[in-house]
């Protein structure tokens, strides 16, 4: 179910990407996800990765650079959570800055 719940959210998240014309709805999602990814609960931040990495998977796709627009706070952001306890959140927030890395 909760694979299902991440496929159907990717696909979502294309089809807004694909109709914003401007960078509104990345910067949105990304302050959304900000207070997940702070959280003292692992799961929420590991969701919220998981959340984030579709997110920068789908702008790298479509070639959107929105994500650059503010590259340090969200590097900023995701650099401490490559040191999460959990190791498939250190993975996902790696993922993230992989995929911030090659939009840049």
């Amino acid at each position: 179910l909760q694979q299902t719940s991440l496929r159907a959210l990717g696909r979502l998240m294309v089809v807004l990407l694909e109709t914003e014309p401007s960078g509104g709805f990345f910067q949105n999602i990304v302050h959304v996800l900000q207070k997940s990814m702070v959280s003292s609960n692992v799961w929420e931040r590991k969701r919220a990765l998981q959340t984030c990495s579709q997110l920068l998977a789908v702008c790298e796709e479509l070639q959107r650079g929105d994500a650059c627009e503010h590259f340090g706070s969200l590097a900023g952001l995701l650099a401490p959570l490559t040191c999460d306890p959990m190791p498939a959140s250190r993975q996902l927030a790696v993922t993230c800055l992989s995929s911030l890395l090659r939009i840049q």
